[in-house]
């Protein structure tokens, strides 16, 4: 009972952000007692594998994005390889307000129509409603502006995956239009990098921040001021603060 008394002066919970769960009361891993840090061997093989990994296969890969982001068929692709591939959904009918219609896209369906190429499996939709309504930060002086889209694609029978249709926002107006890949050169790139902004602020917050290191961190501080260090429900957990590294 002392032990846990000291461990719940020690790991002290505080309010990351309303709404979200609750975190570790400290400024950074440093901080924390040493029996939940990396020990010195496993914090420099730590990041000796990451240099090691970064070296070998990124410059190649850089390369490959500077010759084909602006490609349909490579950002297509980043939906199911990219680094959020949480989002996309097969789509078997269309939201109310994304009113795509089969003229806009007939063109890129093989002459084919939405309802056709729907009940084959063919179409499928990313919507980043979750974003809808907020602002962005304001960042050395200048407001930052975020999008909701809605995004449609077409799985073809190569198997690429094709964009054929993105809204910015989720109310359809005159100042909404829906872009296609039809239009302009620069309006319909920058739709497309609207849309990669959107997921990469979804997937940073939700699935990597919230999902990832806030909900192991709840555990991991239950078990930190709940039970002892001799009980076997402690040994078996492996309790590191690996999620406190990248928070």
């Amino acid at each position: 009972m002392r032990e846990l008394e000291e461990q719940q002066k020690l790991f002290r919970w505080r309010v990351y952000a309303e709404g979200t769960p609750q975190v570790i009361d400290c400024e950074t891993a440093l901080t924390l007692p040493a029996e939940v840090r990396f020990s010195f061997t496993k914090e420099t093989e730590f990041y000796s594998s990451a240099a090691k990994h970064i070296c070998s296969d990124t410059a190649c890969f850089a390369e490959y994005c500077q010759e084909h982001w602006d490609e349909d068929e490579f950002f297509g692709y980043q939906f199911l390889n990219g680094l959020n591939p949480m989002m996309i959904q097969r789509c078997t009918t269309l939201p109310k307000n994304f009113p795509v219609t089969d003229d806009m896209v007939k063109n890129f369906l093989r002459g084919r129509s939405l309802e056709q190429e729907m009940k084959k499996g063919n179409i499928f939709l990313s919507d980043y409603k979750m974003l809808d309504g907020l602002v962005g930060n304001v960042v050395n002086d200048r407001q930052q502006y975020l999008t909701a889209p809605l995004v449609l694609l077409y799985c073809n029978p190569h198997g690429m995956m094709l964009p054929i249709a993105i809204q910015l926002r989720q109310k359809p107006s005159k100042d909404n239009p829906i872009f296609l890949p039809t239009d302009s050169k620069a309006d319909w790139r920058l739709a497309k990098i609207f849309v990669r902004n959107a997921e990469f602020g979804v997937h940073e917050v939700d699935f990597h921040l919230l999902r990832t290191h806030l909900l192991a961190e709840v555990f991991t501080m239950a078990t930190l001021r709940n039970l002892p260090s001799p009980h076997p429900l402690y040994k078996v957990s492996n309790l590191s603060c690996t999620s406190w590294y990248d928070v």
